[in-house]
């Protein structure tokens, strides 16, 4: 199993949430770019390379085990300090669909 770094687990997690219902909208698509564009930890990251990792996501997901394997790079990936940006990235995301809007743009 590939080793992540804590910017690709974020968007492993934004990703993974996004497809919980099998398909990405562009409303979850275009919240997860208003994410990646706002947080520190993504400042400095090619919009092409956060395009790259949510693709690799995806295709893992789509694997027997994948979400699985999502779950444990993550758990292996996410420090502690995170955890509540973690949280924040996954509710915002699954908000996002309801037409929710918690992080201001």
């Amino acid at each position: 199993m590939a080793k992540i770094d804590e910017a690709r687990a974020l968007i492993y997690i934004m990703v993974t949430v996004a497809a919980a219902d099998a398909r990405l909208s562009d409303r979850e698509l275009n919240r997860i770019g208003v994410i990646t564009d706002t947080l520190p930890i993504f400042e400095g990251i090619d919009r092409d390379v956060l395009v790259e990792q949510a693709n690799n996501c995806t295709a893992i997901l789509e694997e027997e085990t994948g979400l699985e394997t999502i779950l444990t790079m993550v758990h292996d990936t996410i420090p502690q300090r995170l955890y509540e940006t973690a949280y924040a990235v996954a509710v915002e995301i699954a908000a996002a669909e309801a037409g929710a809007d918690f992080v201001k743009t």
